[in-house]
C-alpha cells in the first residue's frame, strides 16, 4: 500500500515547504504550492480549457451537421478526434472552475472522475492519430506508385475509432484496480492522474501503462513519418 494512500485523493499530502533533502521524487511530484496558487492556477486553466471546449464544439458541430463533409473519410476521423478532446478540455474546465471556486481540490470522487477523463481524452487522442496517420501513409504510398487510394467506408471509420474509445475507457479504469501497482494523485495538487508513487509503480507506469497508452502510437506514427 502507498504511504500516501492515508489522504484523501485530490488532497495533498504534503506541501513544497515539507520538502526536505530527504524527500523522494515521488514526494516531489505530489508535494503542492499554497491553495492560493493553486487557486490562480485553476483560474488560468478553467478559462483556456472552457475557451477551447467551445471552440472545439462549435467545429464538432459545423462538420456533423453537414451531410456531405461528414461522409468524407478524413473528416470522419476529425469528428471522433474531437470526442476525446472535447472530453478532456470540457471535464477539465468545470473541474478546474470548481476547484477554484471552493479554494481546494473539490473532493476525492472528483479526483477519480478526473483521473478517468483525462486518461481517456488522452489516450483515445493519441491513438486516433495514429489512425489518421496510417490513412494519410496508406495514400502517400499509393500516390508513390501511382495506385488509386481507397478511403476507408464509413463503418470502417467509426469501428476503428470505436475500438480506440474502448482500449482508452480500459486504460482509464485501471485505477480502479487494486491489484496493481497504479494509483491516481493529484500532481502537485493541480490536477489527478495516474502517477508514480513507489518503485512497483514507476515499473508498471513506464513498462505497461505509458506503453500501452502513448508508446506504441507514438512509435507508429514516427515509423510512418521516417517511412
Amino acid at each position: 500500500m502507498s504511504q500516501y494512500e492515508a489522504v484523501p485523493r485530490g488532497t495533498p499530502p504534503l506541501r513544497r515547504w515539507n520538502l526536505t533533502s530527504d524527500s523522494t521524487r515521488y514526494d516531489y511530484l505530489l508535494a503542492a504550492e499554497s491553495d492560493q496558487d493553486l487557486s490562480q492556477a485553476w483560474s488560468l486553466w478553467a478559462s483556456l480549457a472552457l475557451f477551447v471546449a467551445t471552440f472545439v464544439g462549435l467545429l464538432f458541430l459545423s462538420i456533423l451537421c453537414n451531410n456531405k463533409t461528414r461522409k468524407n473519410a478524413f473528416n470522419l476521423y476529425l469528428v471522433y478526434l474531437m470526442v476525446p478532446d472535447l472530453v478532456f478540455s470540457g471535464g477539465c474546465g468545470v473541474t478546474c472552475l470548481m476547484n477554484s471556486i471552493r479554494g481546494r481540490y473539490w473532493s476525492e470522487k472528483m479526483c477519480y472522475a478526473q483521473s478517468f477523463y483525462l486518461v481517456f481524452g488522452i489516450t483515445a487522442n493519441i491513438w486516433i492519430n495514429a489512425l489518421i496517420a496510417n490513412e494519410i501513409h496508406a495514400l502517400l504510398k499509393s500516390s508513390q506508385i501511382r495506385r488509386r487510394y481507397t478511403a476507408p467506408t464509413v463503418t470502417q471509420v467509426s469501428l476503428h475509432s470505436l475500438l480506440c474509445y474502448v482500449w482508452s475507457l480500459f486504460l482509464a479504469c485501471l485505477i480502479f484496480i487494486d491489484g496493481i501497482p497504479h494509483r491516481n494523485y493529484a500532481i502537485q495538487g493541480l490536477a489527478c492522474l495516474p502517477v508514480e508513487f513507489s518503485r512497483a509503480s514507476t515499473i508498471f507506469y513506464f513498462c505497461v501503462y505509458i506503453l500501452l497508452a502513448v508508446g506504441i502510437p507514438v512509435v507508429y506514427v514516427l515509423f510512418v513519418i521516417y517511412d
